[in-house]
């Protein structure tokens, strides 16, 4: 595990956004414990359980995980994820553009 996590610290979460005019921005959140699997963040309205691995959300076994929570360690972070998402449909964009073709 790369991400030290400690009590305290301050992380950014991505909150899910519930309706079409809701705007998702990270807002700062600090870490009220610390476990081995998980970590909790104090959101507005209650603690959030968040694995250290994958850095989202813990979501029930019958859920479909469709409002999970992403956490940051780092704004940044979050802008490189959408930069290197736009690059990736404009490549695909253009190679739409171009049609089918095979290489042989």
């Amino acid at each position: 595990m790369s991400k030290k996590i400690e009590v305290g610290m301050t992380v950014y979460a991505l909150l899910p956004a519930y309706g079409r005019d809701h705007k998702r921005e990270l807002e700062p959140m600090v870490v009220s414990k610390v476990g081995r699997e998980y970590f909790y963040i104090k959101s507005r309205w209650r603690e959030q359980k968040i694995h250290l691995d994958t850095m989202l959300s813990y979501v029930p076994p019958n859920d479909n995980g469709a409002y999970r929570t992403k956490v940051y360690l780092h704004p940044e972070e979050r802008e490189k994820e959408v930069q290197e998402a736009e690059a990736a449909e404009q490549m695909l964009s253009f190679f739409r553009k171009q049609g089918s073709w095979s290489i042989q």
